[in-house]
């Protein structure tokens, strides 16, 4: 899920997510501070279930799937 206010595609971040072929994919725009995956940059990958990033100064986990 992501935090409130990020939209998803959010230029202050500079990051989009998209669903391409049954996985999400997180894609870098150039951001200042940069997109990072389990903290590793990155420019634009497939993420999964507990993947840990971080946009810009904004730490989020992914979670897919059905969850309590």
């Amino acid at each position: 899920s992501l935090p409130n206010g990020y939209s998803g595609n959010d230029a202050r971040n500079g990051a989009s997510f998209s669903f391409n072929a049954g996985a999400f994919e997180i894609t870098d725009a150039g951001s200042l501070n940069g997109t990072y995956v389990n903290g590793e940059h990155v420019g634009s990958t497939h993420v999964h279930d507990g993947d840990r990033l971080t946009l810009g100064r904004t730490p989020m986990t992914i979670h897919l799937g059905d969850r309590p």
